[in-house]
């Protein structure tokens, strides 16, 4: 533990200290690049499977994601996945499934950015010793041996949460891991944030373009049909004019000569 001192206390002799978490050799090599490769993600058109892959290969995590809910029934409203089979996350969006699932209401009531396990490093028991038959039967059929995950967000009863599930061949998430985790905590929540707002820029530019370029379809079909009555309304006039025009047809008349 490092302890971070900071200045500009009352008295300016003193100064606050508290433990602040540090991590050292590998695990902050892949937590530098696990923060890269998350806010890389802000520019890829595959969302955050770049960093997914990185989250599954350091954490050894079988599947998980970043799921939107809603309240009051508890259901996915959009999300990221990785580790399901292809056509999860609309069957999942479709189904009542979110609003039992136990992993997702136990990351909905905890504090914001702070990620916690299942079994917290206990390996004296199994996640089946916690959860109720309904979750630990699927739990039991993928071979689940812990869950981590934390609240990303809430907002008008709509929450954002981010979960990993792991297979029991890697044991729970340990301390340090979940360690790890926290630290990537903050930033999850902001890249989560800025890919929501970038999403709802990027929606409102395309509604933009769309709305002007039926304005813009309007005033050429305006102006194509205001071409048109100038060159049918002014030969009509000539015809006026002169008198004796046997055909409508622009420009077969001539203005009388002035006498």
């Amino acid at each position: 533990m490092t302890n971070v001192s900071i200045p500009g206390s009352p008295d300016s002799n003193t100064e606050l200290a508290f433990p602040f978490p540090s991590l050292g050799g590998e695990d902050l090599q892949a937590y530098n690049t696990l923060v890269s490769t998350l806010y890389r993600c802000l520019h890829d058109n595959t969302g955050f499977q770049p960093f997914f892959d990185a989250f599954k290969h350091h954490f050894k995590a079988l599947q998980g994601g970043i799921l939107g809910l809603s309240s009051n029934p508890q259901r996915m409203v959009y999300g990221w996945t990785f580790g399901y089979p292809e056509g999860f996350e609309e069957w999942y969006i479709n189904s009542d499934l979110p609003e039992r699932d136990e992993a997702l209401t136990r990351y909905r009531q905890l504090p914001p950015r702070q990620f916690d396990s299942f079994l917290r490093g206990d390996t004296s028991r199994t996640i089946l010793d916690i959860l109720g038959p309904e979750s630990r039967a699927w739990a039991e059929q993928v071979g689940m041996g812990d869950s981590a995950g934390m609240l990303v967000t809430q907002e008008n009863g709509n929450s954002v949460v981010f979960m990993a599930n792991r297979h029991k061949e890697f044991g729970p998430y340990t301390d340090n891991e979940l360690l790890q985790m926290n630290l990537l905590a903050p930033h999850i929540e902001n890249a989560v944030a800025l890919h929501l707002k970038l999403y709802e820029t990027r929606s409102d530019n395309e509604n933009l373009a769309t709305a002007l370029n039926h304005v813009k379809n309007r005033s050429l079909s305006s102006m194509h049909w205001a071409m048109l009555r100038r060159q049918t309304t002014r030969p009509m006039r000539l015809w006026k004019t002169a008198g004796a025009c046997p055909l409508m047809i622009p420009g077969d008349c001539r203005a009388p000569t002035a006498r």
